[in-house]
């Protein structure tokens, strides 16, 4: 198996994104999910959900999401059917404001990445699916 750089990689994904029509963020964004799960072992959500999803961006742009609720304490993120890595993405950025607000966070969305981006932050979070 090649080995790739993840600088490169990086750069290589963001640059195919980008050219499916996200913008600088997102592309940014599920470039780093993407790799994320790669190097963590994940291969199934790694790599090889780029041709899909560059198919998907192909037929129907991704949309920005509307927060439909926003309180200190909750809020309930409409991401419009989009890609499910990119919505994840702006529940968890969500949660980790959220939680430098208050001590309590509910979120009902997919585990892994997003939830070791709010612990990061020195959080604790339950996801659920």
């Amino acid at each position: 198996m090649p080995l790739v750089e993840i600088p490169r990689l990086r750069q290589r994904l963001e640059h195919l994104y980008r050219d499916a029509g996200l913008n600088e963020r997102d592309a940014a964004a599920i470039s780093g999910i993407i790799i994320d799960a790669e190097a963590a072992g994940r291969a199934t959500h790694g790599l090889i959900r780029v041709p899909p999803q560059l198919k998907h961006l192909s037929t129907r742009p991704h949309p920005e999401g509307e927060w439909l609720v926003d309180e200190p304490s909750r809020a309930l993120y409409d991401g419009r059917d989009g890609l499910g890595y990119l919505v994840a993405h702006v529940v968890a950025e969500k949660a980790v404001a959220m939680l430098a607000r208050s001590a309590v966070a509910v979120i009902g969305c997919r585990c892994g990445y997003f939830a070791r981006k709010v612990a990061l932050e020195g959080h604790i979070s339950l996801w659920f699916a």
